[in-house]
Order: C-alpha cells, then sequence, then structure tokens
C-alpha cells in the first residue's frame, strides 16, 4: 500500500496549520498531548542495545521500583494540573490510555504473553509480571482526584480478537489507527451530538467494548 504523509509546521513551531485563536461557537476544539502517537514521529533510542532489559519493560515489574514509580507519578501529577486549568476554563479534560502491543496482548492470551516476556531469558526470566499495573496505576489516580480517564486497551483487543488484524506495527498499523479513529469519534458524537454525560460516553465506547468497527475497516486488505 503506497500513501502520501503531507505536514507542516504552523507559525508558533508547532506541527499542523495556523487556526484562529478565537474559537467559533459551533465547533468543537480537541487537543491531543503526548508522546510520538500525537506526534506520528518515532525516535530511536540508540542505547537500547547496550542494555539487558529494554527499560520501557519496568513499568510492569510487580515488584515497585522506586525510579519508575517516581517517573511516573510526576508524568500523572502534570495530568492533574492540565486537568485544574482546562477545568479553571470550562474545557472538558479526558486522560486517555493509550495501551500497547503487550498490553492488548496480555488482554487477549494472558498465559502467553507472561511466558514470552520470561522466554527472553536473563532478568525477563527473573522478574514477576504484572501486564495490567500501567493501567491500575493510572486508574487508582484518577479515582483519587476525580479525573476522566478511559483506556483504548478494550476496544483494540477486542477488534484485533475479533478480526484477527494487529493493531500494532512499531507503531499503530493502518488498522490500529482506524480502531482508534473509530473508537474516539463514537466518544465525540456521544458527548456532543448526542449529549451524554462523559461517564456514559466512556462507559458505551470504551468499556462495554461495543462492535462499532465499520465491516468494511475490519475486512480491508
Amino acid at each position: 500500500m503506497r500513501y502520501l504523509n503531507f505536514h507542516a509546521w504552523n507559525s508558533t513551531g508547532y506541527f499542523g496549520h495556523d487556526y484562529s485563536i478565537n474559537k467559533p461557537s459551533d465547533v468543537f476544539r480537541v487537543v491531543l498531548i503526548g508522546g510520538s502517537c500525537v506526534e506520528s514521529v518515532q525516535a530511536e533510542d540508540v542505547f537500547r542495545n547496550r542494555v539487558t532489559m529494554n527499560p520501557e519493560l519496568l513499568q510492569w515489574s510487580k515488584k515497585d521500583i522506586p525510579k519508575v514509580e517516581k517517573a511516573w507519578l510526576r508524568t500523572l501529577d502534570y495530568a492533574r494540573k492540565s486537568r485544574d486549568l482546562c477545568q479553571a476554563n470550562g474545557i472538558n479534560f479526558l486522560l486517555l490510555f493509550i495501551g500497547s502491543e503487550i498490553e492488548v496482548r496480555y488482554a487477549l492470551d494472558p498465559e502467553g504473553t507472561v511466558a514470552s516476556l520470561k522466554a527472553m531469558g536473563g532478568p525477563h526470566t527473573r522478574m514477576d509480571w504484572d501486564i495490567l499495573k500501567s493501567a491500575k496505576r493510572m486508574k487508582t489516580y484518577c479515582d483519587r482526584f476525580h479525573i476522566n480517564f478511559a483506556s483504548l486497551v478494550g476496544p483494540l483487543a477486542e477488534a484485533q480478537g475479533r478480526t484477527g488484524k494487529v493493531f500494532f506495527a512499531d507503531h499503530y498499523s493502518f488498522f490500529g489507527q482506524e480502531v482508534v479513529a473509530a473508537t474516539l469519534t463514537c466518544f465525540m458524537q456521544e458527548l456532543t451530538n448526542l449529549g451524554k454525560t462523559m461517564k456514559e460516553s466512556i462507559d458505551h465506547c470504551f468499556n462495554s467494548r461495543p462492535q462499532i468497527i465499520p465491516i468494511e475497516i475490519a475486512t480491508s486488505s
């Protein structure tokens, strides 16, 4: 499949075109803040092959690792401050958990996923794994501070399990992008067009795992 990816920088130095600061009354604006999944550009970790375990995997250690927990707390505190800023200005805020290939695989095959991690040998074999830890960490924090939270792991696992198509290939595959777009479209329609509450919209589009992926997407090559 061939495609063209056009991008531009605006006058403030960010990706995208220039838009008016003053928002028209009939326009909804959605702000996405995050890493490569938002920017769609991957930064190569040139030091990754020099360590015995990918540092990203340490977040799923059942035993707390102080440096990892400190980093997570700092990140979540920034999310809470962002929520407070939005709340003070009458803006809806949702903390969206993107999920990873490992977490989706675990949702579909818990025992097989842990076994494949331990089969990598060395520290992977010795570590006690808790693949739900990051999601639980975020959910617990959000419940404590009353932050709207949703996870894409459920919709992605449902779509992958139902169609046999994988959502991840280094970054999101085309299918993964379509699943996420369909889930977020469902959420925005529930919240805006149908006038549902934030909780109702999250429950319907993220938690109940509805088959919201159009059949022409699910069966396309």
